[in-house]
């Protein structure tokens, strides 16, 4: 026999602040803060409440946002207060008829200090249970501004749940559901192809030694096609940033203490760099060396760094026979260079500087 469940479910898409708030100086594109769980706590009671309370692990830091998840055995919507009396938002809530309710609420820009979240039952006493959460790098203006999208659905009698779909409008956008099942505790997991396997964007590659050039274009949907990659002017060489308002696009960029600058734009944009980028690590036997006949350097010093450690007399031989075989490896790659093709480089006093 085939069980039956009503389910609800409400899902809420979260602004980053990068996204959302202009600032006053240049940011590097590495320093830009990306929104985080900073702690997280959950609660349920063992029959009908109507009222539960649940404290953070920690303190909370002012300025950060909370997010309040939480589900009632009613039909009616509850209401949410702290400790240091934060105002909070339904960013969604859907009931199936009086069965029960879930909700997801938001505090923006709060308080700081230690805290106790209170989900207050706003019909007749039922069960309650919740989870809040403590988030760093969302939109602070208001709360109205750190809401993205939002979603919710009911099923009245399934053996699945029902499909919530919510569009993230930017990157880096936090996801937060609430789900209800109308039967005994179940465990729910979330199916593919929720999960984002793509890297995040706004942070430099890992292996990026420096930037060569940087391309931008209006950050659109794919199935737009979008438009073409403009390259930007790097002021790095030639005075640096200028002092000028943020317009619609980048346009500039400077490569600084190892972060790369922009003005900022009014409008999200995607960015293309090319780079020269560092040798990968060589972790173990499996490891590839990306430098051609690199064998013999690379075992040579390998055993002197062995025999060193071991205190072997050997060590110092290993060493120069390291250093010989590294200098015959630079000497033959400056040979190979000394060969190629060079185009001259278009400066003149009448021509003036021209962008490569």
């Amino acid at each position: 026999m085939r069980r039956f469940w009503l389910t609800v479910a409400a899902v809420v898409l979260l602004a980053p602040v990068a996204h959302g708030q202009n600032v006053s100086a240049p940011l590097p594109v590495n320093s830009i803060p990306l929104p985080a769980i900073v702690q997280k706590a959950s609660n349920s009671s063992s029959g009908s409440v109507s009222s539960l309370v649940k404290a953070f692990p920690n303190n909370n830091v002012a300025g950060n946002s909370i997010v309040v998840v939480c589900g009632v055995g009613n039909g009616t919507a509850p209401t949410i207060s702290d400790t240091p009396a934060n105002a909070y938002k339904q960013a969604a809530q859907v009931a199936n008829g009086t069965a029960f309710n879930v909700a997801v609420f938001v505090a923006t820009n709060i308080a700081a200090g230690a805290n106790s979240v209170t989900v207050n039952n706003g019909g007749t006493t039922a069960s309650i249970a919740m989870e809040i959460y403590e988030v760093s790098g969302l939109i602070t203006t208001s709360t109205t501004a750190a809401l993205d999208s939002t979603s919710t659905n009911i099923s009245g009698a399934a053996t699945t749940s029902p499909a919530v779909t919510a569009a993230p409008l930017l990157p880096n956008e936090l996801s937060f559901v609430a789900f209800g099942l109308g039967t005994a505790a179940q465990t729910i997991t979330v199916a593919a192809p929720y999960a984002n396997a793509t890297a995040p964007p706004n942070q430099l590659p890992t292996d990026l030694l420096v930037p060569v050039k940087l391309w931008e274009r209006p950050a659109r949907s794919p199935a737009s096609g979008g438009d073409d990659f403009v390259e930007m002017a790097d002021l790095s060489d030639h005075g640096g940033l200028p002092s000028r308002p943020q317009g619609a696009t980048l346009g500039v960029w400077e490569w600084r203490a190892d972060g790369l600058y922009f003005l900022g734009a009014t409008q999200d944009t995607q960015v293309r760099i090319r780079y020269q980028k560092t040798y990968p690590d060589l972790a173990d036997a499996t490891s590839n060396v990306l430098i051609r006949n690199a064998q013999e350097a690379i075992a040579y010093l390998a055993a002197a760094m062995a025999s060193m450690a071991r205190g072997s007399p050997l060590a110092e031989k290993w060493d120069q026979a390291g250093d010989d075989a590294l200098e015959d490896l630079i000497v033959r790659a400056t040979q190979r260079e000394q060969q190629a093709v060079r185009r001259r480089r278009p400066y003149s006093s009448r021509r003036g500087y021209v962008w490569l």
